[in-house]
């Protein structure tokens, strides 16, 4: 009997029953037990009276994640495995599977971490969590150790394994499983949400292992925020596509049709991202050559997720199942997957622009600032990638004051755009009752600031009320004055502002039970220290913190055309047009715009994009941007100098691809880059 009839019999012999899965997006909490099993245990049963045969939770989903190094707590590691147990006796005399994850300590001290697979009272397979990212925000080799235990675990036949969330970065893990007898992988995660984040995980990481093993992959992530930290959520599967008309090498895919081609992928979104819930999966794994392919029953309720990719056709009849075969098998599938573009992100929900939107609010083109109209318009990938930081931003939000115990906010109103962003997100993710707005204006705080303000609250459907701040001002001045025989410095009376209306509204925060103050400083400010501690810089959280100046005029374009997922506002225009058009300016001094402290935003952005996200030399920053050596120099050397000021802010959501707070950390009694340049070039001779 030679290849094909082997395979062919094989086939034809395997009568085995349909798979339901059921992955579990949820939002848990770190450290919350009860809050946590309660979720999983009120899913699981909900999963085994609907007749699911295996469910899914993410990573860690025992315990929250990350733990940190409350990992290391003993009270917190047996809270872990009383959480297990209780799993373990709520699965008693049923047949529905579960996966969760908790930490372990071993015998040995060494603190793994696992994911358990728990069927009918029984532990039936352990994966542990072998490789540790060690890079960017994550800090796992500090805390765990390196596991090595990855078992398979069978279900009607079909044989499952699991890879924990960086595992499925690397190619041993998803090939262990395979030679093991694995014929699908379930890849469970913690995966933080950062702009570009979700292609590269849809590419480089869940294709690549489908394409080196060819089993099929379930991809599941943690949705909800955590302190700086945002989870995006979403489950996708992704597996070979096979040739059309060659049942049973067929994937049906409810009613898609397929085009006649061998080694190409689908990839369905199975739950979107940004938001808690559940789908199902009816699943029945065959063997195909030295591949598995998932036949889904039913996808109606998927969405597909398409490339531009040409297709490779067969050279073989497709109707001709045993040419197909004897090809697959003397043709190792080649990985020509590298040219097509995804359009994953284009899959995040968002309203379309409403209608009957009208451009209330207008300024006349003369007062617009002349470089802010640059950012009301981008293309789709952009417009997608706008939409996902947003919900990301309202999730953090949410998340943040909900599991920080609060239930309330409030935040100074400038008549700015920063302060309009964060009462948007802010009143998106908790609704108008629960965010409080102050207008707290000094002499220096122009007339059409005040209205805006109002104009903004009125559209958000926020109280709003007004602190005159300049008679706690003067006194202040009054009791410094004398103390100062020069005088005070313009900087001093600036600072005096902005540190009143941080004192009032800690104190209105301090007052009502449930209330955090919302910060709302943007990245450009921060990074170069154009920000006054415990001033505006005040707050409990800061949702802006992670923008640049010029992503937040985008982004209040894009609010004004969109209404983001689970929003409480669903109404658009929320952001009146005199505010994302005017000038930025502090209003610390008569006149004053923030043209006069700093370069242009959209040039501080470049330099800040290039010497603390990406770490590019100074001369090559001042090559891409035109700019003079010292110019640059000059302005990241300030990004040194500030961070003193940053190590003492508040914590914010990270969305770019790498902050000030998890990503970079850098000493503040230290010499500016500047300062090494110099020395640099007075040893020249010394250069290597």
């Amino acid at each position: 009997m030679d290849a094909v009839d082997k395979i062919r019999q094989e086939m034809n012999e395997l009568k085995r029953d349909d798979v339901k899965i059921r992955p579990l997006v949820q939002n848990y909490t770190v450290k919350d037990f009860d809050g946590n099993f309660d979720k999983i245990q009120k899913a699981y049963i909900e999963a085994v009276k609907d007749g699911v045969d295996l469910v899914v939770t993410t990573e860690m989903s025992l315990t929250g994640y990350p733990l940190e190094d409350a990992v290391e707590n003993p009270d917190v590691l047996l809270a872990a495995q009383v959480s297990l147990n209780k799993v373990i006796d709520m699965t008693k005399g049923s047949q529905t599977a579960i996966i969760v994850g908790l930490p372990e300590r071993q015998e040995d001290g060494r603190i793994l971490n696992k994911s358990v697979v728990v069927q009918n009272g029984e532990i039936i397979a352990v994966s542990e969590k072998k490789h540790r990212p060690n890079y960017g925000v994550f800090d796992e080799q500090r805390n765990f150790a390196a596991g090595s235990v990855n078992e398979v675990f069978e279900i009607k036949g079909h044989r499952y394994g699991v890879s924990i969330c960086e595992d499925t970065w690397y190619s041993d893990v998803a090939e262990d499983l395979k030679n093991k007898g694995a014929q699908m992988i379930i890849s469970v995660n913690a995966s933080p949400f950062e702009i570009g984040k979700q292609r590269k995980r849809l590419h480089d990481v869940v294709e690549e292992r489908v394409l080196e093993t060819g089993l099929p992959m379930l991809y599941v992530n943690q949705v909800g925020a955590q302190d700086e930290l945002v989870f995006d959520g979403g489950a996708m599967i992704c597996q070979l596509r096979y040739t059309k008309g060659c049942d049973p090498l067929l994937i049906k895919m409810g009613s898609v049709k397929r085009d006649n081609m061998l080694g190409e992928l689908d990839r369905f979104e199975v739950l979107p991202r940004m938001q808690e819930g559940y789908n199902d999966l009816n699943v029945k794994i065959q063997p195909s050559f030295n591949h598995s392919y998932a036949r889904f029953e039913d996808v109606s309720g998927f969405k597909q997720l398409h490339d531009n990719k040409p297709v490779r056709p067969m050279k073989s009849d497709p109707d001709d199942l045993d040419a197909v075969l004897e090809e697959a098998l003397a043709e190792p599938f080649q990985k020509a997957h590298q040219n097509y573009v995804s359009d994953f992100d284009a899959i995040q929900a968002s309203a379309p622009a409403d209608p009957n939107r009208v451009e209330d609010g207008t300024v006349p083109d003369e007062q617009k600032s002349e470089w802010s109209d640059v950012y009301a318009t981008f293309d789709d990938q952009e417009k997608n990638e706008l939409g996902n930081v947003y919900n990301a931003l309202v999730l953090a939000v949410r998340d943040y004051t909900r599991k920080t115990g609060h239930s309330k906010v409030c935040l100074g109103m400038s008549g700015g755009v920063d302060s309009a962003l964060v009462a948007a997100i802010a009143v998106d993710a908790l609704g108008a009752e629960n965010v409080y707005l102050y207008s707290m204006p000094s002499k220096f705080t122009s007339d059409m600031s005040n209205s805006l303000a109002y104009d903004m609250a009125d559209r958000l459907g926020s109280s709003i009320e007004t602190m005159e701040i300049q008679g706690i001002v003067d006194q202040f001045i009054t009791a410094l004055d004398p103390r100062c025989p020069d005088g005070l410095q313009r900087l001093t009376i600036e600072n005096l502002q902005a540190r009143t209306r941080g004192t009032l509204l800690m104190g209105i925060s301090n007052n009502i039970p449930g209330m955090m103050v919302l910060s709302t400083g943007n990245k450009s400010e921060n990074a170069i220290g154009y920000a006054t501690l415990y001033g505006d810089m005040n707050g409990g959280y800061n949702p802006l913190k992670d923008l640049v100046k010029t992503r937040v005029f985008k982004l209040c374009h894009w609010r004004n055309n969109n209404i983001p997922v689970s929003a409480k506002l669903q109404k658009t225009n929320v952001i009146p047009e005199g505010i994302i058009f005017r000038p930025p300016s502090a209003e610390l001094f008569e006149d004053q715009v923030d043209s006069d402290s700093l370069p242009p935003y959209e040039v501080l952005d470049e330099i800040i994009e290039g010497y603390a996200e990406q770490d590019q030399i100074i001369a090559k920053i001042a090559e891409v941007l035109n700019l003079d050596d010292e110019f640059v120099e000059q302005w990241a050397s300030k990004i040194d100098i500030a961070q003193y000021k940053r190590d003492q802010s508040c914590p914010g959501p990270k969305v770019a691809t790498r902050d000030f707070e998890r990503d970079r950390r850098y000493p503040n009694s230290a010499k500016t880059i500047g300062a090494v340049r110099r020395f640099v070039r007075d040893n020249k001779q010394f250069k290597p």
